[in-house]
């Protein structure tokens, strides 16, 4: 999280919940649900819209599998390594 980073707002988004950027925060597991109930609100409206949702939940914890490991067992940090290997 960047504390002084620009807010989605000031890339044209009219409506955002983030996750671990600057601003408010929305709580990880309410992204779909925010989601769904945006894109509700914009066909009753009959307004077109446009969603970018990344869902968080794919991204951590990082679990590599072993036969991906091994690859990048030369690397100093063990964090990097998994994260490499994922």
């Amino acid at each position: 999280m960047i504390p002084d980073s620009p807010l989605p707002d000031v890339y044209g988004y009219d409506e955002y919940g983030a996750f671990n950027c600057a601003g408010e925060q929305m709580p990880v597991h309410e992204d779909a649900e925010r989601a769904i109930a945006f894109i509700k609100k914009s066909v009753a409206a009959n307004k077109p819209f446009f969603i970018n949702l990344w869902i968080h939940e794919p991204h951590t914890p990082f679990h590599a599998l072993p036969k991906y490991e091994w690859r990048f067992r030369d690397m100093e940090s063990q964090p990097d390594a998994i994260y490499a290997s994922c």
